[in-house]
Protein backbone atom coordinates (compact mmCIF):
# COMPACT_ATOMS: atom_id res chain seq x y z
CA UNK A 1 0.00 0.00 0.00
CA UNK A 2 1.29 3.48 -0.86
CA UNK A 3 2.18 5.91 1.89
CA UNK A 4 -0.35 8.66 2.55
CA UNK A 5 1.27 11.73 0.93
CA UNK A 6 -0.29 13.98 3.58
CA UNK A 7 1.12 12.00 6.51
CA UNK A 8 4.28 14.14 6.73
CA UNK A 9 2.47 17.49 6.56
CA UNK A 10 1.85 19.14 9.96
CA UNK A 11 -1.56 20.66 10.55
CA UNK A 12 -1.63 24.46 10.04
CA UNK A 13 -2.52 27.30 12.35
CA UNK A 14 -6.14 28.49 12.39
CA UNK A 15 -7.26 30.10 9.16
CA UNK A 16 -4.25 28.92 7.15
CA UNK A 17 -3.08 26.17 4.80
CA UNK A 18 0.13 24.24 5.31
CA UNK A 19 1.70 22.26 2.47
CA UNK A 20 4.75 20.12 1.80
CA UNK A 21 7.05 21.34 -0.96
CA UNK A 22 7.43 18.70 -3.72
CA UNK A 23 10.68 16.85 -4.21
CA UNK A 24 11.01 18.11 -7.78
CA UNK A 25 10.36 21.61 -9.21
CA UNK A 26 6.92 22.00 -10.70
CA UNK A 27 5.40 19.11 -8.77
CA UNK A 28 2.22 18.96 -6.70
CA UNK A 29 2.19 20.39 -3.18
CA UNK A 30 0.19 18.30 -0.66
CA UNK A 31 -1.48 20.35 2.05
CA UNK A 32 -3.97 20.49 4.92
CA UNK A 33 -6.33 23.29 5.85
CA UNK A 34 -7.30 24.11 9.40
CA UNK A 35 -10.52 22.06 9.05
CA UNK A 36 -8.59 18.84 8.41
CA UNK A 37 -9.30 18.75 4.68
CA UNK A 38 -6.73 17.64 2.13
CA UNK A 39 -5.53 19.92 -0.67
CA UNK A 40 -3.49 19.61 -3.86
CA UNK A 41 -1.73 22.87 -4.65
CA UNK A 42 0.23 24.30 -7.56
CA UNK A 43 1.71 27.81 -7.76
CA UNK A 44 0.38 29.77 -10.74
CA UNK A 45 1.85 32.78 -12.49
CA UNK A 46 0.13 36.03 -11.51
CA UNK A 47 -0.43 36.88 -15.19
CA UNK A 48 -2.21 33.58 -15.93
CA UNK A 49 -5.67 34.36 -17.33
CA UNK A 50 -7.02 30.77 -17.34
CA UNK A 51 -9.62 29.91 -14.73
CA UNK A 52 -10.49 26.70 -12.93
CA UNK A 53 -14.04 26.39 -11.66
CA UNK A 54 -14.87 22.82 -10.61
CA UNK A 55 -17.14 21.82 -7.76
CA UNK A 56 -18.85 18.50 -7.02
CA UNK A 57 -20.09 16.52 -4.04
CA UNK A 58 -16.59 15.92 -2.71
CA UNK A 59 -14.21 18.14 -4.66
CA UNK A 60 -13.65 21.83 -5.33
CA UNK A 61 -10.98 23.44 -7.48
CA UNK A 62 -10.20 27.10 -8.03
CA UNK A 63 -7.38 29.59 -8.55
CA UNK A 64 -6.95 32.02 -5.67
CA UNK A 65 -4.59 34.06 -3.58
CA UNK A 66 -3.28 31.99 -0.66
CA UNK A 67 -1.24 32.66 2.43
CA UNK A 68 0.43 29.44 3.48
CA UNK A 69 1.48 28.67 7.02
CA UNK A 70 5.29 28.57 6.74
CA UNK A 71 5.15 28.77 2.96
CA UNK A 72 5.18 31.28 0.09
CA UNK A 73 2.26 33.63 -0.51
CA UNK A 74 0.93 33.99 -4.04
CA UNK A 75 -1.57 32.76 -6.63
CA UNK A 76 -2.27 29.04 -6.38
CA UNK A 77 -4.37 26.46 -8.14
CA UNK A 78 -6.11 24.82 -5.19
CA UNK A 79 -7.92 21.47 -5.40
CA UNK A 80 -9.63 20.62 -2.13
CA UNK A 81 -11.13 17.29 -1.05
CA UNK A 82 -14.33 17.85 0.91
CA UNK A 83 -15.00 14.15 1.51
CA UNK A 84 -12.69 12.55 4.09
CA UNK A 85 -13.80 9.10 2.93
CA UNK A 86 -12.30 9.65 -0.55
CA UNK A 87 -8.69 10.16 0.60
CA UNK A 88 -7.35 7.23 -1.46
CA UNK A 89 -9.06 8.48 -4.62
CA UNK A 90 -7.80 12.00 -3.96
CA UNK A 91 -4.25 10.68 -3.56
CA UNK A 92 -4.58 8.81 -6.87
CA UNK A 93 -5.76 12.03 -8.52
CA UNK A 94 -2.68 13.78 -7.11
CA UNK A 95 -0.35 11.11 -8.50
CA UNK A 96 -1.96 11.32 -11.93
CA UNK A 97 -1.69 15.10 -11.88
CA UNK A 98 1.98 14.88 -10.89
CA UNK A 99 2.68 12.37 -13.68
CA UNK A 100 1.07 14.62 -16.29
CA UNK A 101 2.94 17.67 -15.04
CA UNK A 102 6.23 15.84 -15.41
CA UNK A 103 5.43 14.37 -18.85
CA UNK A 104 3.73 17.29 -20.60
CA UNK A 105 4.90 20.77 -21.56
CA UNK A 106 1.50 22.46 -21.19
CA UNK A 107 1.01 25.03 -18.47
CA UNK A 108 -0.10 23.72 -15.07
CA UNK A 109 -3.65 25.10 -15.24
CA UNK A 110 -4.34 23.43 -18.59
CA UNK A 111 -3.12 20.09 -17.21
CA UNK A 112 -5.23 20.50 -14.06
CA UNK A 113 -8.34 21.05 -16.19
CA UNK A 114 -7.57 17.96 -18.30
CA UNK A 115 -7.03 15.70 -15.29
CA UNK A 116 -10.10 16.97 -13.45
CA UNK A 117 -12.23 16.31 -16.53
CA UNK A 118 -11.03 12.69 -16.54
CA UNK A 119 -12.17 12.34 -12.94
CA UNK A 120 -15.43 14.26 -13.26
CA UNK A 121 -17.72 11.22 -13.37
CA UNK A 122 -16.16 9.70 -10.26
CA UNK A 123 -16.58 12.85 -8.19
CA UNK A 124 -20.14 13.40 -9.38
CA UNK A 125 -21.29 10.04 -8.02
CA UNK A 126 -23.01 9.77 -4.65
CA UNK A 127 -20.41 7.35 -3.36
CA UNK A 128 -17.25 5.71 -4.71
CA UNK A 129 -18.26 2.48 -6.50
CA UNK A 130 -16.66 -0.89 -5.93
CA UNK A 131 -14.08 -2.63 -8.04
CA UNK A 132 -14.90 -4.99 -10.88
CA UNK A 133 -14.73 -8.61 -9.81
CA UNK A 134 -12.37 -11.01 -11.59
CA UNK A 135 -14.97 -12.14 -14.14
CA UNK A 136 -16.01 -8.58 -14.97
CA UNK A 137 -12.35 -7.55 -15.24
CA UNK A 138 -11.68 -10.31 -17.79
CA UNK A 139 -14.86 -9.47 -19.66
CA UNK A 140 -13.83 -5.83 -19.98
CA UNK A 141 -10.32 -6.84 -21.07
CA UNK A 142 -11.91 -8.97 -23.81
CA UNK A 143 -14.06 -6.12 -25.09
CA UNK A 144 -11.17 -3.65 -25.08
CA UNK A 145 -8.90 -6.19 -26.78
CA UNK A 146 -11.48 -6.64 -29.55
CA UNK A 147 -11.93 -2.87 -29.86
CA UNK A 148 -8.20 -2.16 -30.04
CA UNK A 149 -6.70 -5.20 -31.79
CA UNK A 150 -9.52 -6.23 -34.12
CA UNK A 151 -11.25 -2.94 -34.87
CA UNK A 152 -8.51 -0.44 -34.08
CA UNK A 153 -10.53 2.67 -34.87
CA UNK A 154 -11.83 5.34 -32.51
CA UNK A 155 -15.07 5.45 -34.51
CA UNK A 156 -15.79 1.85 -33.44
CA UNK A 157 -16.42 3.07 -29.89
CA UNK A 158 -19.85 4.22 -31.06
CA UNK A 159 -20.78 0.60 -31.77
CA UNK A 160 -19.61 -0.64 -28.34
CA UNK A 161 -23.07 -0.80 -26.82
CA UNK A 162 -22.70 -3.68 -24.36
CA UNK A 163 -21.87 -1.35 -21.42
CA UNK A 164 -25.02 0.65 -22.23
CA UNK A 165 -27.24 -2.40 -21.75
CA UNK A 166 -27.53 -3.76 -25.28
CA UNK A 167 -27.93 -7.52 -25.71
CA UNK A 168 -24.66 -7.83 -27.62
CA UNK A 169 -21.36 -6.05 -27.04
CA UNK A 170 -20.86 -4.47 -30.49
CA UNK A 171 -23.87 -3.69 -32.67
CA UNK A 172 -24.53 -2.36 -36.18
CA UNK A 173 -27.45 -2.85 -38.54
CA UNK A 174 -25.52 -5.48 -40.52
CA UNK A 175 -23.40 -7.33 -37.95
CA UNK A 176 -23.27 -7.73 -34.17
CA UNK A 177 -20.48 -9.27 -32.09
CA UNK A 178 -20.68 -10.93 -28.69
CA UNK A 179 -17.27 -10.85 -26.97
CA UNK A 180 -16.22 -13.60 -24.55
CA UNK A 181 -12.95 -13.93 -22.65
CA UNK A 182 -11.95 -16.89 -20.50
CA UNK A 183 -8.99 -17.74 -18.29
CA UNK A 184 -7.35 -20.98 -19.39
CA UNK A 185 -4.47 -23.24 -18.39
CA UNK A 186 -2.13 -25.31 -20.51
CA UNK A 187 -3.21 -25.90 -24.08
CA UNK A 188 -6.95 -26.07 -23.43
CA UNK A 189 -9.40 -24.08 -25.53
CA UNK A 190 -11.61 -21.52 -23.81
CA UNK A 191 -15.11 -22.36 -22.60
CA UNK A 192 -17.37 -19.36 -22.14
CA UNK A 193 -20.24 -19.07 -19.67
CA UNK A 194 -23.48 -17.84 -21.23
CA UNK A 195 -25.63 -15.95 -18.76
CA UNK A 196 -29.08 -16.19 -20.34
CA UNK A 197 -31.02 -17.43 -23.36
CA UNK A 198 -30.87 -14.12 -25.21
CA UNK A 199 -27.09 -13.69 -25.10
CA UNK A 200 -26.44 -15.69 -28.28
CA UNK A 201 -29.85 -15.05 -29.83
CA UNK A 202 -29.99 -13.58 -33.31
CA UNK A 203 -29.78 -9.77 -33.39
CA UNK A 204 -32.70 -7.67 -34.55
CA UNK A 205 -30.78 -6.79 -37.71
CA UNK A 206 -27.94 -8.53 -39.52
CA UNK A 207 -25.84 -11.49 -38.45
CA UNK A 208 -24.22 -12.46 -35.14
CA UNK A 209 -20.60 -13.38 -34.48
CA UNK A 210 -18.83 -14.56 -31.36
CA UNK A 211 -15.33 -13.34 -30.54
CA UNK A 212 -13.56 -15.86 -28.29
CA UNK A 213 -10.45 -14.80 -26.37
CA UNK A 214 -8.30 -17.17 -24.32
CA UNK A 215 -6.24 -15.57 -21.54
CA UNK A 216 -3.59 -17.05 -19.26
CA UNK A 217 -2.42 -15.49 -15.99
CA UNK A 218 1.25 -14.70 -16.45
CA UNK A 219 3.49 -12.56 -14.24
CA UNK A 220 5.43 -11.64 -17.37
CA UNK A 221 2.32 -11.01 -19.47
CA UNK A 222 2.12 -7.69 -21.28
CA UNK A 223 -1.65 -7.18 -21.00
CA UNK A 224 -3.42 -5.50 -18.09
CA UNK A 225 -6.78 -3.80 -17.79
CA UNK A 226 -5.26 -0.37 -16.95
CA UNK A 227 -2.92 -0.68 -19.94
CA UNK A 228 -5.80 -1.32 -22.35
CA UNK A 229 -7.87 1.52 -20.87
CA UNK A 230 -4.95 3.93 -21.31
CA UNK A 231 -4.41 2.73 -24.88
CA UNK A 232 -8.07 3.24 -25.79
CA UNK A 233 -8.10 6.67 -24.14
CA UNK A 234 -5.10 7.64 -26.28
CA UNK A 235 -6.81 6.26 -29.41
CA UNK A 236 -9.82 8.50 -28.83
CA UNK A 237 -7.93 11.63 -27.77
CA UNK A 238 -8.36 14.44 -30.28
CA UNK A 239 -11.28 12.71 -32.03
CA UNK A 240 -15.05 13.36 -31.93
CA UNK A 241 -15.42 9.99 -30.15
CA UNK A 242 -13.75 10.86 -26.84
CA UNK A 243 -17.02 11.58 -25.02
CA UNK A 244 -18.55 8.32 -26.27
CA UNK A 245 -15.48 6.42 -25.06
CA UNK A 246 -15.63 7.97 -21.59
CA UNK A 247 -19.38 7.32 -21.34
CA UNK A 248 -18.93 3.65 -22.17
CA UNK A 249 -15.84 2.93 -20.06
CA UNK A 250 -17.60 4.51 -17.10
CA UNK A 251 -20.76 2.48 -17.75
CA UNK A 252 -18.57 -0.65 -17.92
CA UNK A 253 -17.54 -0.07 -14.30
CA UNK A 254 -14.05 1.37 -14.75
CA UNK A 255 -13.02 3.96 -12.15
CA UNK A 256 -9.64 5.78 -12.26
CA UNK A 257 -9.07 5.59 -8.47
CA UNK A 258 -8.90 1.78 -8.71
CA UNK A 259 -6.26 1.70 -11.46
CA UNK A 260 -3.47 0.45 -9.23
CA UNK A 261 -5.66 -2.33 -7.82
CA UNK A 262 -5.96 -4.12 -11.18
CA UNK A 263 -2.51 -5.70 -11.02
CA UNK A 264 -3.23 -9.02 -12.76
CA UNK A 265 -1.21 -9.55 -15.92
CA UNK A 266 -2.30 -11.77 -18.80
CA UNK A 267 -0.90 -13.42 -21.90
CA UNK A 268 -3.33 -13.96 -24.76
CA UNK A 269 -3.32 -17.59 -25.92
CA UNK A 270 -6.05 -17.69 -28.55
CA UNK A 271 -8.39 -15.35 -30.39
CA UNK A 272 -11.00 -16.43 -32.89
CA UNK A 273 -14.02 -14.95 -34.57
CA UNK A 274 -16.93 -17.38 -35.11
CA UNK A 275 -20.12 -17.19 -37.10
CA UNK A 276 -23.20 -17.90 -34.94
CA UNK A 277 -26.23 -19.57 -36.50
CA UNK A 278 -28.64 -22.42 -35.79
CA UNK A 279 -25.82 -24.99 -36.08
CA UNK A 280 -23.63 -23.19 -33.55
CA UNK A 281 -23.66 -24.75 -30.03
CA UNK A 282 -26.11 -22.48 -28.24
CA UNK A 283 -29.37 -22.43 -26.31
CA UNK A 284 -31.89 -19.76 -27.27
CA UNK A 285 -35.65 -19.47 -26.83
CA UNK A 286 -36.31 -21.16 -30.16
CA UNK A 287 -34.45 -24.23 -28.83
CA UNK A 288 -37.64 -25.09 -26.87
CA UNK A 289 -41.14 -25.98 -27.94
CA UNK A 290 -43.25 -22.87 -27.75
CA UNK A 291 -40.03 -20.80 -27.68
CA UNK A 292 -39.94 -21.01 -23.89
CA UNK A 293 -38.16 -23.38 -21.48
CA UNK A 294 -40.33 -25.93 -19.64
CA UNK A 295 -42.62 -24.57 -16.97
CA UNK A 296 -40.75 -24.08 -13.71
CA UNK A 297 -37.33 -23.78 -15.37
CA UNK A 298 -35.70 -20.38 -15.10
CA UNK A 299 -32.27 -18.72 -15.15
CA UNK A 300 -30.76 -21.10 -17.67
CA UNK A 301 -26.96 -20.76 -17.71
CA UNK A 302 -24.52 -22.87 -19.67
CA UNK A 303 -21.03 -22.84 -21.15
CA UNK A 304 -20.02 -23.08 -24.78
CA UNK A 305 -16.69 -24.21 -26.24
CA UNK A 306 -16.76 -22.71 -29.75
CA UNK A 307 -13.66 -24.59 -30.92
CA UNK A 308 -15.80 -27.74 -31.32
CA UNK A 309 -17.27 -26.17 -34.47
CA UNK A 310 -14.06 -24.54 -35.70
CA UNK A 311 -14.12 -26.46 -38.97
CA UNK A 312 -17.57 -25.14 -39.89
CA UNK A 313 -17.95 -21.84 -38.06
CA UNK A 314 -14.51 -20.30 -37.55
CA UNK A 315 -14.32 -17.13 -39.63
CA UNK A 316 -10.75 -16.09 -38.86
CA UNK A 317 -8.05 -15.96 -36.20
CA UNK A 318 -6.35 -13.03 -37.88
CA UNK A 319 -7.43 -9.51 -36.85
CA UNK A 320 -6.20 -8.07 -40.15
CA UNK A 321 -8.25 -10.55 -42.18
CA UNK A 322 -11.40 -9.54 -40.30
CA UNK A 323 -11.40 -5.89 -41.40
CA UNK A 324 -13.61 -6.46 -44.43
CA UNK A 325 -15.97 -8.73 -42.49
CA UNK A 326 -16.28 -6.20 -39.67
CA UNK A 327 -16.27 -3.14 -41.91
CA UNK A 328 -19.58 -1.85 -40.55
CA UNK A 329 -18.06 -1.63 -37.05
CA UNK A 330 -15.61 1.01 -38.29
CA UNK A 331 -18.35 3.34 -39.52
CA UNK A 332 -20.61 5.88 -37.85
Amino acid sequence: MREDPWSTVPRPAAGLLRAREPSRPGGVWYGWDDQGRRHLLLPVSSDNTTTVDFETRGLIATIRQLHLDEGPDGIWADIGCLDGGSADAFAALGRELDDHLEAQQDDAVTIICQVLERWRRFWLEAAPPGMLDAAAEMGLIGELWFLLRWLGAAASVRHWTGPLGDRHDFVTTSVSVEVKAASIRGGEMPAHPIAHLDQLADPVNGSLMLFSLGMARDADGDTTLPGLVAEAEALCQGTPHLDAWRERIHAAGWRPPHTELYSRRFRMTSQQLYRVDDQFPRLVRTSFNGHQPPAGVSEIRYSVTPSVVAETHLVTSDPTASRTILEALHEI
